[in-house]
C-alpha cells in the first residue's frame, strides 16, 4: 500500500472522531452503571463552590504596555527593513547600469582595436 497518497488531515479527523466516539461510549456506560444518585449526591451536585484569587492588575497593565512597546518596535523595524530593501533594489539597478556601461565600453574598445589594426596594415 502506498502511504504517500493518504491525506493526513482526513486521517487525523477520522482518528479524532473514533476517539471521541469511544470516549462517549465509555462515558455513557459509566453513567448507566452508576445508577440513580442518592438524595445526598443530588444535594452535593446542586451546590458548587467558586474559588478565586485576587490578582494585582498592575502586572497585567505592565505586560500590556510591554506588548504594545514590542508591537511598536516591530512596526519600526518593518519600516526600516522596507527602506533597506528599497535601497538595495536601487543599488542593484545602479550596479546593473554600470555593468551595461562597462560592457558597452568593452565593445567600443574592441572596435577601436580592430580599427587601429586595419590602419596599420
Amino acid at each position: 500500500m502506498d502511504f504517500s497518497t493518504i491525506d493526513l488531515e482526513k486521517a487525523a479527523n477520522a482518528l479524532l472522531i473514533l476517539i471521541t466516539g469511544l470516549l462517549t461510549y465509555f462515558g455513557i456506560r459509566r453513567g448507566i452503571r452508576s445508577g440513580t444518585p442518592t438524595a445526598e449526591a443530588r444535594a452535593e451536585a446542586s451546590t458548587f463552590e467558586v474559588a478565586g484569587a485576587i490578582v494585582d492588575s498592575s502586572a497585567i497593565k505592565a505586560l500590556a504596555g510591554e506588548v504594545t512597546g514590542q508591537a511598536y518596535a516591530i512596526t519600526a523595524q518593518t519600516a526600516a527593513l522596507k527602506a533597506d530593501t528599497e535601497a538595495r533594489k536601487q543599488h542593484s539597478e545602479v550596479v546593473k547600469d554600470h555593468t551595461r556601461a562597462i560592457l558597452t565600453l568593452e565593445k567600443e574598445i574592441e572596435e577601436l582595436r580592430h580599427e587601429m589594426g586595419r590602419r596599420r596594415d
